[in-house]
This record gives structure tokens, sequence and C-alpha cells, in this order.
């Protein structure tokens, strides 16, 4: 299965843009200098000498320069596509890591399966991106000093779903009590007939 992008645009491993046009990847290089026309050089700039221009609105091809010395390479675009998918979706979500993961990669060819990052490598990806996103507390010294951030009151399992998860919390002090629940496991404790 080959893919045909023509002109669209995802991000580097470093969150660099890149243009994609017929299999092969454009990276950024610089803007004219009347700052109407971007121009993108081959990902391959030390081997490959083939860049373009477009015009600063869109990512209509103006101009192309030299012709690309390798191959295309439409599995590494799907690969870095999937990628650029996962971390807007660990970013967006709640959901468990293996399940962002896996709706990411579910419809890509099997020759980009073949050469997409190892799952532990994918899974440090989620991490990294919600840490980044998420800013994490620094742990407190001890109850007293405790400071619960909104965003870890409120449950998300997916983008445009929120519950409560902060269900009580008896205020600052040694004897402190908070506790923190799903609806959907209050449920499924309420249903049991054995605790």
């Amino acid at each position: 299965r080959f893919y045909n992008i023509i002109c669209s645009q995802i991000k580097s491993v470093r969150e660099r843009n890149i243009l994609v046009e017929n299999g092969f990847m454009y990276l950024f290089d610089a803007m004219s200098s009347n700052g109407l026309l971007r121009f993108w050089r081959c990902r391959y700039k030390t081997e490959c000498k083939a860049r373009v221009h477009t015009s600063i609105n869109d990512f209509d091809i103006i101009k192309r320069i030299n012709e690309h010395t390798h191959y295309a390479e439409p599995a590494n675009i799907e690969t870095n596509g999937a990628v650029c998918r996962i971390k807007k979706r660990a970013a967006e979500t709640m959901e468990p890591t293996s399940t962002v993961i896996n709706e990411c990669v579910i419809d890509l060819s099997q020759a980009a399966k073949r050469i997409i990052q190892s799952s532990q490598t994918l899974k440090k990806t989620v991490r990294r991106q919600r840490k980044i996103i998420q800013a994490i507390p620094d742990a407190p010294k001890d109850l007293i000093s405790l400071q619960i951030p909104e965003s870890y009151k409120i449950f998300s399992p997916s983008k445009d779903i929120e519950e409560q998860f902060l269900l009580a919390d008896s205020s600052p002090g040694n004897d402190r009590i908070i506790i923190f629940r799903r609806q959907k496991n209050l449920d499924v404790l309420f249903r049991s007939k054995t605790w």
C-alpha cells in the first residue's frame, strides 16, 4: 500500500514541521526575505539537495529545486504520522497508554508496523507527553502542605468527557482524609455481593 499524501503537514520527533508530498518529507528551513514564502529542504539534507518553496498561507508548492537522490518513504511517513497522533491523543485524553498507542497504530500498513518504534519507546513517548502537558507538582512534605491541583480533582477518560474524581477532602491537617473515586468503580462496588 503506497501513501500518496499531497502536501500535508506532520511534526518531527523534535516537534519541527514536516511537509509531506508524494512520499517525501521536507523539513522547514527558512522564510524568504520578504516573508511571503517558506523554504523546505529534504530531511536528508547532507545526501539529498531537493528543496521546495511554498506560500506562507498554505502548503501549495510554488517551486521545486533539484530531484531527490533517494526513494520515497511512505512507511516512514506513516510512522511519523502515527507518533504525532499518539502525542496529540496522550495530551488530550487520559486513556490508558496501551489504548492511546493501539488506536493510533491499528491502521498502519505492514511496512510501517515493521519499522515503527518499539511499544516500550511509544509508552515512554506517551508518559513524556503527559508529563509535559500536566506539569506534575512536587511531592508534598506532609499532609498539611499537600495542595491538590484542580486538574487532579477531575477525571477525563476521553476528550469531551469529564467526571468528578475527588469525592472528599477533610481539609489540611495531620488526620487528613482524601477520597478519590470514579463513578463506574463505585457502581461495581455497589453491585458486588462481597467486599
